[in-house]
This record gives C-alpha cells, structure tokens and sequence, in this order.
C-alpha cells in the first residue's frame, strides 16, 4: 500500500522581513495555527508535520495539532552527498521538504506517499482545497504535482534586456476578457500536493513535468 498523506509546513525562526512572523498573532491565532488547523481539518491528509528550527514555534504548531518530530538541523548531507543548508536565508523550501521526508524515512522507516506542501504565509485558502489536490494526485497516477493556481486575463510583463518592459508570452492586446486566453500564477504555499520521489531528485523539486491545477480567480 502507499504510504501516507503528509503534510509538511516549513517555519523557519530567523525571518527577516517580519521577525517572529509564525507566532505573531493574526485575529487571534499565531500565524502559524491557521495553515495548521487546515491541514488538521483536511480529511485526506495523515500527518501535519511542522519543520521549524525554533522551539517556541514549534510550541505553537503542537497546540494547534501539529507534529513536530523534529527540530530542523543547521545542515544536514542528502543522500547524493550534497550539505544542504537548512536554517539560513538561503535555505531552499524544496531541501527543507526532502529533509523532512529522508528524517521520516530514516527515523521511523516512513515512506511518503504523498506530500502535501504549505505556506504559512498564505493563510486565505479555501477549506476543502487540500483535499482537493490531494484527491487529484491520489486518482490520477500519471500526474506529478496538484497545486493551486490563480487564474486571470490580465497581461503580464517583465524586464526586457535592452532595460525597458517586454510583454510576459503572447500579448493579447486589450479585447474581450472571453477572447483572452488565461494565464494561471502558481500558488503551491496555498496547496500542493506532490510526489515525493520529486524531492529526493539532485535538486529536488517542488513540482514535477505532468501538473494539474486547481484553479480560483478571486485574487
């Protein structure tokens, strides 16, 4: 049988746009307990792991009903050999999973069978939506990665090398919203859901080739 349905939600201590954003309170909750509670709520879901190298938010994941198995080392060596940095700024999100699922593997003989990513920074995500992308992944074999994604018409721009503006892919001009083709912005800190085997790649990745997207257009 496959393994179970994991939730890992990365909170790292040392943040420095907003210090001690994970347990700062928002309407009445540490950052922390709202992408908690969801995935405690989440039917599909086994395990809600936090991986934090700090002991007061890993506190705080526990009341809420979170794990927290483990305190997030400074370093640790993947199985390829590479030292990975896990508590810096330059920390990855996708070596922080990949040490979640090796220590599950290695300390309790864990296999992932699904891995379900969250930010907690990204607290407006709509119950059900973790269910969701975990059902998608769980029915369809073929697909590496379910994520949410946010779907608009608008037209998208970026830095050209010359120094001025070039429009981001095909520029549709200025018609109808129904004659425009969509562009839909990933949203994985809101839900993802992906296959493991992805995070114990040299580099590991967050999301694979063959993709589903649960999309919302309520920006």
């Amino acid at each position: 049988a496959e393994g179970p349905v994991v939730a890992v939600i990365p909170a790292r201590g040392g943040s420095k746009g907003l210090p001690r954003k994970n347990v700062r309170l928002l309407a009445g909750k540490p950052l922390i307990a709202h992408t908690v509670q969801a995935a405690v709520k989440a039917q599909r879901v086994g395990r809600v792991i936090v991986t934090t190298d700090d002991e007061e938010i890993a506190a705080a994941a526990r009341e809420w009903g979170a794990e927290t198995p483990f305190l997030r080392p400074e370093t640790y060596r993947t199985p390829a050999g590479r030292t990975v940095d896990l508590t810096s700024d330059f920390a990855t999100t996708e070596d922080t999973l990949a040490h979640a699922c090796h220590w599950l593997a290695q300390n309790e003989g864990t296999e992932v069978g699904i891995l379900v990513y969250l930010q907690t920074t990204d607290v407006f995500r709509r119950p059900g939506w973790i269910d969701e992308v975990v059902r998608r992944l769980q029915e369809d074999p073929a697909i590496d990665t379910v994520f949410a994604a946010l779907k608009t018409h608008k037209n998208f721009w970026k830095d050209a090398p010359d120094g001025g503006f070039q429009p981001l892919g095909e520029y549709a001009g200025h018609g109808s919203r129904q004659g425009k083709k969509p562009t839909y912005r990933e949203d994985t800190g809101l839900a993802c859901a992906t296959r493991p085997r992805l995070l114990m790649e040299e580099p590991p990745r967050r999301v694979g080739d063959r993709v589903d997207i649960l999309w919302y257009d309520d920006p």
